[in-house]
């Protein structure tokens, strides 16, 4: 009986050795080797081409649009000039500062599936052309903000940065936007408009431009920046975040065929606020 004991233990160790051969460690835990999904544990590592694995790197902030300006960090994706940054010396240099573009008439293509969006909402052909060509070139893109840019406006000065700040509601008279309201910018567009010999009155989706005038639609991020997108001579509209490229398309990727319903919230603002449609003369 001895000897059959110590035969049934000897066989209990030997499988119990065994098993433990194929046991590691993960994070206090125990994982069977032999099993082919991998353990429950993190870890940041992907495939490249030729089967290695190769570590991944964290997710960074879009540092490419954040900017030291006066010792502060500033997204120039935001169209408010930066805090404290003086972009004029007078009122009357500040109009021999920017220049309307003479823009080609051919217009860049868009690439969308869906080409009927872009008949969506009524033309008067009056409507500028989308031309990432000239707008996106790194010798103007900063040179104008998302207002210069339904002005069809460019910075003359090319030695400064962040020249595109200058375009801010009220800039032509001194007469600037207190508030960011859907009420304080209109009244400091308007008194541009009136120096520039320009008009720009109220509208609506359906309204049809006159034949010397386009559409133009204004949001707001509340207490964080203001935004202009205008439509194009497709009938699609485009805007231009801050200093960076113009874009036909929203905070989603999807071609803008409407302002009012596109996605706003955008990482570095939520312009959740809807300040209408407006009509603008050329």
């Amino acid at each position: 009986m001895k000897k059959f004991s110590s035969w049934i233990l000897s066989i209990v160790l030997m499988l119990s050795l065994g098993v433990t051969t194929f046991a590691a460690g993960n994070d206090g835990a125990e994982i069977d080797i032999r099993k082919n999904v991998a353990p429950n544990y993190n870890y940041s590592r992907s495939i490249n081409s030729d089967g290695a694995a190769v570590a991944v790197p964290e997710a960074t902030v879009e540092s490419e649009f954040v900017h030291k300006i006066d010792g502060k960090e500033f997204d120039i994706r935001r169209n408010v000039a930066p805090d404290n940054y003086q972009v004029r010396k007078s009122i009357d240099s500040d109009k021999a500062t920017d220049q309307a573009v003479n823009q080609a008439a051919v217009a860049d293509s868009k690439t969308t599936k869906d080409k009927s969006l872009l008949a969506s909402m009524p033309t008067g052909g009056g409507e500028y052309p989308y031309n990432p060509s000239y707008w996106n070139d790194p010798a103007n893109v900063f040179r104008a903000n998302c207002y210069g840019y339904i002005l069809n406006r460019i910075a003359n000065d090319t030695s400064d940065p962040l020249a595109g700040y200058m375009f801010q509601p009220g800039y032509r008279t001194g007469n600037y936007y207190t508030s960011l309201t859907t009420s304080a910018i209109i009244t400091a567009v308007k008194s541009d408009m009136a120096d520039l010999g320009r008009t720009i009155r109220s509208s609506s989706y359906s309204e049809t431009p006159g034949s010397n005038e386009y559409k133009v639609a204004l949001v707001i991020a509340p207490g964080t920046d203001y935004h202009w997108y205008r439509q194009d001579s497709d009938g699609g509209w485009s805007h231009k975040p801050g200093l960076t490229n113009i874009d036909y398309r929203d905070a989603s990727g999807n071609y803008i065929s409407d302002p009012r319903t596109c996605d706003r919230n955008y990482s570095y603002a939520n312009y959740s606020t809807w300040g209408g449609y407006y009509i603008i003369s050329k």
